[in-house]
């Protein structure tokens, strides 16, 4: 019997990311790296909750040095880049700019009150 394949971290967000662009179907993506269409649904999901990022740890010489950079990490990527479920799939960045631009497109008219 066959064990089961796996596949790293960086191989699932490739995948992922070619099935958010939309220029293949799941099925054409499925046949290509000859893996089964649930697969690419469960990656779509833990991409799109942050599970598949990954920090490259052999980047950073001490943790000191990572607990420096979390904040960047934050900025650069959760906010701005990772596509957050609760948010309709976009990331908190884009989140805040439709809202902002929901906001300027909406007037408020108060009727004057005769003296």
């Amino acid at each position: 019997m066959a064990g089961r394949r796996k596949f790293g971290k960086a191989f699932k967000s490739q995948v992922v990311e070619e099935f958010l662009a939309g220029e293949v179907t799941q099925a054409q993506l499925a046949r290509r790296y000859g893996i089964s269409d649930h697969l690419i649904l469960q990656w779509r999901k833990r991409y799109v909750e942050g599970k598949l990022e990954e920090v490259y740890v052999s980047e950073y010489r001490t943790f000191a040095e990572v607990k420096e950079r979390i904040g960047e990490f934050i900025e650069l990527i959760y906010n701005q880049q990772r596509l957050h479920l609760a948010l309709g799939y976009v990331s908190p960045m884009e989140f805040e700019q439709e809202i902002k631009s929901a906001q300027s497109h909406v007037s408020i008219s108060v009727p004057m009150c005769p003296a």
